[in-house]
């Protein structure tokens, strides 16, 4: 690794991490192929997993630097703010260890800060398994999400900001133990401080994310817990409309053929079944999120 000193780091690149180090792997990978202007660091956040990030890091080559702070597990809301606090870079770009930026990545979103300095910027997240129809649902789901809020939404998977914007913020609510709710808070808080969120066309994500029936269900329902407290918050986003529904499962009927699309469809309702069911355990009980690892229950998801 090439030691930058910390004047000529412009770019922190934060990665949170929790026992994936396969997608660890290839998540850096990606990042090592970064085209940027100026110095950038990479800074692993270790939450605590039962596998060490360091020997990931360690076995992916590259000329940027990859730093690694571990900490106890408090999921991934903690460990993003962690390595906020710890970058060295005057700008902050986020994204997940089971993502793989494109190389221009990290230039395009340079670019839209470039013009708007004070904004929340992001680009588009594509999945990365289109053979794997939970995840294809689960993209559509948060593509709609975004389209729903006109833009004022961004996933943490491919966020960027000011570093001293974002620590004046506060951050994400380390309120939210799992990998659900805490990039709408954030980005709700954002814009009822009257900051900008703008999205780009370009800075492409491509989310890998293996999903099953069962952790699709677990997902959403932790989606559905996130989102009753994100609702009950003072400007906090409000549940969707009935229009918004309607969007949502006849999406699919744009681009697929009927078969294929009725499938695809089923999936989106089977989405929001999971989150009714979340949205309601959560209000029932304190039974707490399920992480979503290989089809294992675990308390906490990345």
């Amino acid at each position: 690794m090439v030691n930058e000193s910390a004047a000529e780091v412009t770019w922190s690149v934060v990665v949170p991490s929790y026992n994936r180090p396969d997608e660890l792997r290839r998540c850096l990978t990606a990042l090592q192929q970064l085209r940027h202007d100026g110095g950038v660091e990479i800074v692993v956040v270790d939450d605590g997993g039962e596998r060490p990030a360091a020997p990931v890091v360690a076995s992916v080559p590259g000329e940027i630097e990859v730093r690694v702070i571990r900490q106890a597990n408090h999921g991934p809301a903690a460990a993003r703010n962690t390595g906020a606090r710890a970058a060295r870079g005057e700008w902050l770009a986020f994204t997940d260890d089971d993502c793989r930026p494109e190389p221009q990545w990290l230039s395009d979103l340079q670019a839209g800060l470039a013009q708007n300095p004070t904004a929340l910027v992001g680009g588009r997240t594509v999945n990365a398994l289109p053979r794997n129809q939970w995840a294809e649902a689960t993209q559509m789901l948060v593509d709609q999400v975004i389209a729903d809020t006109d833009g004022g939404f961004l996933p943490t998977c491919n966020l960027a900001v000011r570093r001293d914007l974002f620590l004046e913020s506060g951050g994400y609510d380390e309120d939210f133990p799992t990998a659900a709710g805490e990039d709408r808070a954030f980005c709700d808080a954002w814009r009822s401080r009257g900051g900008r969120i703008i999205l780009l066309d370009g800075a492409v994500v491509r989310h890998e994310h293996h999903l099953s029936a069962a952790s699709f269900w677990r997902q959403h329902a932790n989606y559905g817990a996130a989102a009753r407290q994100v609702h009950r918050r003072p400007g906090g986003s409000k549940p969707w409309s009935l229009g918004s529904y309607v969007t949502l499962l006849s999406q699919p009927f744009r681009s697929q053929p009927i078969p294929s699309a009725v499938t695809m469809s089923a999936r989106l309702l089977l989405s929001q079944v999971a989150t009714g069911w979340g949205m309601l355990r959560a209000h029932l009980t304190r039974f707490p999120a399920l992480r979503i690892t290989s089809g294992r229950r675990t308390p906490r998801d990345e």
